[in-house]
């Protein structure tokens, strides 16, 4: 039979009682996401509102970090329907959850979609030649088809390419531990600035 590590071999990150250590450590999360395509903060649950007032979620490829603006960055279609959903309201949530670390970041945030040519273009060619076949279809995702072989591509798909920016305005944090959980929130909604406080598990 194994026997149970006692509570004490458990070793505590950092941030496990330090506050200052929880965010830093929640945007490197981030980061790492944009830097390895195998880390579970690549493809996080992105959720906006849809035109009945319910959540809609996807995931999507997180493509950039920038934790100066605390905006994340996605790429998307113009006429996908989150793209549309946004007219409604601009509030979204962005999930991410790693089962190894243990670790639940929520965001709260406001979501854009930017089809300035300059930033565009500049992602635009930054992107594989297979990334952007996605954007070819002539039709819009999630428009029905009689079959998969139905879809059919014109032009080079940049007339159909868009920046989805989700500037954050709360940030949740939840680490699971064997030695006790700890949570703890970020709100630059109220003051404009950085307000950390730990919250009940």
């Amino acid at each position: 039979m194994k026997k149970e590590k006692p509570r004490d071999a458990f070793r505590s990150p950092e941030f496990y009682n330090d506050i200052t250590k929880v965010l830093p450590a929640a945007w490197e999360f981030m980061e790492e996401g944009v830097r390895n395509r195998h880390s579970l903060a690549h493809t996080p649950v992105v959720s906006t509102i849809d035109k009945d007032g319910r959540p809609s979620s996807r995931c999507m490829v997180l493509r950039v970090v920038d934790k100066q603006d605390r905006s994340l960055v996605f790429h998307t279609d113009k006429r996908a329907n989150k793209v549309s959903e946004l007219q409604g309201s601009s509030a979204g949530t962005v999930l991410f959850y790693d089962p190894k670390r243990k670790i639940q970041l929520r965001l709260g945030c406001v979501l854009s979609v930017d089809t300035d040519d300059a930033n565009t273009n500049e992602r635009w060619d930054k992107m594989m030649q297979m990334s952007k076949v996605c954007y070819q279809s002539t039709l819009a995702p999630g428009d029905p088809i009689d079959f998969p072989e139905a879809v059919q591509s014109s032009g080079d798909g940049f007339e159909n390419f868009a920046i989805l920016r989700a500037t954050v305005k709360r940030l949740e944090w939840l680490y699971l531990s064997a030695l006790g959980n700890r949570r703890a929130a970020f709100d630059w909604s109220r003051s404009g600035k950085e307000d950390g406080e730990w919250l009940v598990p």
